[in-house]
């Protein structure tokens, strides 16, 4: 019983205890490390967790970034230098999420509208990189699109279970970004997939 109470909390542990969650709005911006964002907004089921997994493809160490409420700003994240590449996103209902086990959680590719953003990243340090602005409806509700400032393009790929749709707004995103973490301003940003609004 012992052994099975503590194989639990292993996998409980496993299955969100690589989540990189945000950097705060008032961190300060370091020349020897980079850093991921974008927006990542999830509409849908209440209680619904979705992340983007991401891997360093140097060392093969996989983490993910969660997507948050709709409306939600933009977020960044830091990391060490090197190659990085999405590899797909994970998803889970229900439950805190420190309280998932790895049976909680089911890994999904990036669907294939979306395969720009497979696309290896190569990551120096002192700079900031572009994911998107992502927004993923965690139910079947048809195609979702939620109205951004500007008239973008965007790429929707229904799922299984809802849709993940991609818009490239590299200008006003980073514009918001700087403006959310003011000790990021001065960093070089860039889009990761190619500016390509």
């Amino acid at each position: 019983m012992l052994v099975g109470a503590m194989l639990t909390g292993a996998l409980a542990a496993c299955a969100t205890s690589d989540v990189k969650e945000p950097l705060a709005p008032a961190a300060a911006a370091s020349s020897s490390k980079g850093y991921l964002y974008g927006r990542f907004n999830l509409y849908g089921v209440v209680g619904a967790l979705l992340w983007i997994r991401l891997e360093n493809v140097d060392n093969r160490q996989t983490f993910k970034m969660p997507f948050q409420d709709i409306g939600a700003p933009p977020y960044a994240i830091e990391i060490e230098p090197g190659t990085y590449q999405i590899k797909g996103l994970t998803k889970a209902k229900g439950g805190p999420p420190n309280m998932l086990t790895e049976i909680d959680v089911e890994n999904a590719p990036i669907p294939p509208g979306l395969s720009l953003i497979s696309r290896p990243i190569v990551v120096q340090p002192g700079k900031g990189y572009y994911l998107g602005d992502f927004v993923a409806s965690s139910e079947r509700i048809g195609l979702l699109v939620i109205p951004l400032p500007l008239p973008l393009p965007s790429i929707v790929e229904d799922t299984r279970s809802g849709s993940l749709e991609y818009r490239p707004n590299f200008g006003a995103t980073s514009k918001w970004l700087k403006e959310r973490y003011p000790n990021l301003a001065n960093i070089d940003l860039q889009a990761a997939f190619g500016k390509s609004e």
